[in-house]
């Protein structure tokens, strides 16, 4: 979305992060090639990953639920300034 939105911008002569500041999520692979580089969230997949099998395994086991949380991190770029 956050790179539509820039394409769009760019297509509409709005100028980034001038005008407008834009930040993706996820850290799409190449974020910082585009034009100009995304401003974007990382999120840790592999803790993710292993923190959901943890999860699963444990519910097959009979544990009970338990919350998780994992940080993302801001990888600022041009598009925001």
């Amino acid at each position: 979305m956050a790179l539509g939105l820039l394409a769009a911008a760019r297509d509409l002569g709005v100028d980034v992060p001038g005008d407008l500041a834009v930040v993706g999520y996820d850290d799409t692979a190449g974020a910082g090639f585009f034009s100009p580089p995304l401003t974007t969230l990382g999120q840790p997949f592999d803790e993710l990953g292993r923190l959901c099998l943890e999860a699963l395994l444990e519910g097959l086991g009979g544990a009970a639920g338990r919350s998780h949380s994992i940080s993302p991190t801001l990888r600022v770029r041009r598009s925001s300034g």
